[in-house]
């Protein structure tokens, strides 16, 4: 997908150090035993880094096979699988999706999944309810079809549950390998207690497409943030569209990446000293067009999968995930009301920061690297990721702001890798961006 380097993507190019860190310039040189101490000191800080998030993987993996959650939406995905395969009588297809999750919960989960709440006991002995609540799930499709694939080997429950413990698993090793060509595996050890509150062990089990999606996004932007070029290579790009097919609403992200590194090009660029409307021309050549290409493949996925799904629209599935939960969504299209839209923005957004600690490890990280550091000294790349972190952060605010940890865990996780490869920065003599 990629040509041959031009100039202006030479002169963009951020290079980040590639497994060991390099020395900073002007820093003395130790000699004899208090050399010795120190390499010792620093093999000692890696290997107990690098063995707490190996121990940490490893809880998640066990935690996630041998305690499974029972999420209500594993019965609506496996209506939908279910549906897939011909049945297509909402009494019939009712009893089939709860029969088949009876068999694969304990006694108490079952419990909980038809009595816990007035929403559920209204889906558990209303069949034609439960149905209507399946366009919201059936536009998933790229999970929907992995997952009715995964059901052929171990049952819709167990392959649901697989998938995520793969992408878990998936995600961890991703991380573990951008830490590792950036030189920062001494720093690793710190993702664990993030990733702790990110609640992994729960999205290592949870029968959802969340854990692919934060696996699918980590990973493009990991690719792009050890590539270390404003031009995004082609595997970041495909799994960034292939994103939107597990989640429609990832196509902010596809959208959005050209969007922000146009945007940190321009700004390193200006931080530099070039006048606004050169920095804008070359931040734009700087970029390239396949992002922007991929931008509109992730538009046509998006149309892809909301191709033959009746889905109630925007404003009905926000009043429904946001304000008021409805026993039913049949017939179910209330006109936009900005009042109603504001107050559940408010709503969502106080409880977000009343009830979760990633928010707060965001700020903390963003305000931590504008005071430690320079602007410029993170590059055209970095500054980019940033500002596509933030705007993904703002946008589902906005659109659909729900408070859960596990939408969030991508972003949280993206900030992580861009202060390593800050981290990295810093430990190599500063290359004009």
């Amino acid at each position: 997908m990629q040509g041959p380097a031009s100039a202006q993507d030479v002169e963009a190019t951020c290079t980040v150090p590639v497994r060991a860190p390099i020395a900073r310039s002007g820093a003395p040189a130790k000699s004899g035993i208090g050399s010795g101490i120190g390499a010792g000191r620093e093999r000692l800080v890696l290997l107990l880094s690098v063995w707490l998030y190996l121990a940490f993987c490893g809880l998640v993996i066990l935690n996630g096979a041998a305690r499974p959650i029972a999420d209500w939406d594993m019965l609506a995905y496996t209506a939908v699988i279910i549906e897939r395969q011909g049945e297509t009588d909402p009494v019939r297809l009712h009893a089939a999706a709860y029969g088949t999750v009876k068999a694969a919960v304990t006694e108490a989960q079952w419990h909980e999944l038809n009595a816990l709440g007035h929403y559920r006991m209204v889906q558990a002995r209303d069949a034609n309810a439960f149905v209507s609540m399946l366009p919201m799930y059936q536009v998933k499709g790229g999970y929907i079809r992995l997952a009715e694939a995964a059901s052929r080997i171990a049952g819709p429950v167990a392959g649901m549950r697989l998938i995520s413990l793969a992408s878990m698993l998936g995600l961890m090793a991703t991380l573990f390998w951008a830490f590792w060509r950036l030189g920062q595996l001494r720093l690793i050890g710190l993702l664990t207690p993030v990733m702790n509150t990110l609640r992994f062990p729960d999205l290592a089990s949870i029968a959802t497409p969340d854990p692919i999606v934060a696996f699918l996004a980590t990973a493009a932007a990991c690719i792009i943030i050890v590539a270390g070029r404003t031009r995004p290579p082609a595997a970041a790009l495909i799994l960034l569209v292939a994103a939107v097919l597990f989640r429609p609403d990832m196509l902010v992200a596809t959208v959005g990446l050209p969007m922000a590194l146009v945007a940190g090009c321009v700004l390193a660029r200006f931080l530099d000293g070039e006048a606004f409307r050169d920095a804008l021309a070359g931040g734009a050549r700087a970029v390239g067009p396949w992002p922007w290409l991929a931008a509109l493949a992730g538009g046509a996925a998006y149309m892809a999968a909301k191709a033959g799904v009746s889905h109630p629209g925007w404003f009905a599935h926000f009043v429904f995930s946001i304000h008021e939960q409805k026993d039913t969504m049949a017939g179910f299209q209330p006109a936009f009301d900005f009042k109603i839209y504001l107050s559940a923005v408010v709503r969502a957004t106080m409880r977000l920061l009343r009830e979760q600690t990633w928010p707060w490890i965001m700020a903390a990280f963003m305000l931590s690297g504008l005071i430690w550091a320079r602007l410029r000294d993170f590059g055209p790349v970095l500054l980019g990721l940033m500002i596509f972190v933030l705007g993904i952060w703002a946008s589902r605010t906005l659109v659909f702001p729900l408070p859960d940890s596990r939408i969030a865990a991508p972003l949280v996780l993206i900030a992580m890798v861009i202060a390593a490869a800050w981290a990295a920065r810093r430990e190599q003599p500063r290359l004009a961006p």
